[in-house]
């Protein structure tokens, strides 16, 4: 939700290294979609990070991986053009603010709500000048694997 990230130069290889061992340990490879018949086949899901800058992006990606909250939302109205909300079982790698692979994650649930009724364990909040009626897309992460 807060914009595909840019491993730059080297990020390649240690992307498909962490998805090589994060698929392992997390034990997703029976999850349909990101899986060929050949592991070599196999694609990476997308990357993306939080946040504005860099520090914010280690900074919740810390909140994160401490369990302390586990949920973004983003106002309805503020999905780019043509952009899908994502889907339970959705993957993906969180990049720290270096965009350096630490946290394959799954969206667990994907709820709307208005922005009046987001709760204490949304990490990052949609905007504070929405209208409490406002439609607010809340996904719900799992950590599979952190680095």
């Amino acid at each position: 939700m807060t914009g595909e990230a840019d491993p730059g130069d080297g990020g390649h290889e240690d992307l498909l290294r962490f998805w090589t061992v994060a698929r392992e340990r997390a034990k997703v490879a029976t999850l349909p979609g990101y899986f060929a018949p050949s592991p070599l086949a196999a694609v990476p899901p997308p990357t993306w990070s939080f946040g504005e800058d860099p520090a914010e992006a280690d900074r919740l990606l810390e909140v994160l991986l401490s369990g302390e909250r586990h949920s973004i939302a983003v106002l309805a109205s503020e999905l780019a053009a043509g952009e899908e909300a994502p889907t339970v079982g959705t993957l993906g790698i969180v990049v720290d603010g270096s965009g350096r692979p630490r946290a394959l994650v799954t969206a667990r649930a994907v709820t709307v709500l208005p922005a009046g009724e987001v709760d204490a364990t949304v990490l990052i909040e949609p905007a504070p000048a929405a209208e409490p009626g406002a439609p607010v897309l809340i996904e719900r992460l799992q950590v599979l694997y952190e680095e």
